[in-house]
């Protein structure tokens, strides 16, 4: 933790999908100020869903150019964020109703600038790696290396393919 702490106080750049979004307690306040947030063991909660629609509460943000709202048929976002109380350098990016039982909306994707010139992103998902087959979810992670690495999101955001057939057959 002391080395990235040393790397971070320099400006650098993190992005974190899924299970990296969280670390034990002892390492919570370094990742509250890295990343802007923190699934928290034992708070947060990662709730399995079906149908679950995503929403883009920060549409003028570099990150959401050329996404829309998407929808997967099943998928694990984590939810109940633990986020500093006011923290300015936070910007929602994505937010579901979650949990099924008893939804509210959550923040599940988020970006983070830093007093120190450096930037994060943080997604809660996905579980499954064919989601990025969603053509806006994998805009969005596209999106996210070129904001966080302070290179100019395209107008339309970053365009990409998925193959249809195996490359090594």
């Amino acid at each position: 933790m002391q080395k990235l702490n040393q790397l971070m106080k320099r400006g650098v750049r993190l992005i974190c999908f899924h299970a990296a979004t969280a670390v034990e307690d002892n390492g919570e306040e370094y990742f509250l100020e890295w990343l802007g947030g923190n699934k928290k063991i034992g708070y947060s909660l990662h709730p399995m869903a079906r149908s679950i629609g995503l929403a883009l509460p920060s549409p003028a943000h570099p990150l959401c150019r050329g996404v829309k709202p998407m929808t997967f048929p099943e998928e694990e976002f984590y939810c109940k964020i633990l986020f500093r109380p006011g923290d300015k350098r936070t910007t929602p990016i994505l937010t579901v109703m979650l949990p099924p039982e008893r939804p509210e909306e959550q923040i599940i994707g988020w970006a983070c600038e830093r007093a120190d010139g450096g930037r994060a992103f943080a997604c809660t998902g996905p579980h499954y790696h064919a989601s990025f087959q969603n053509d806006n979810f994998r805009r969005l992670a596209l999106n996210a290396i070129l904001w966080t690495a302070k290179i100019e999101v395209p107008e339309g955001g970053v365009q990409s393919t998925v193959a249809t057939e195996d490359p090594v057959r």
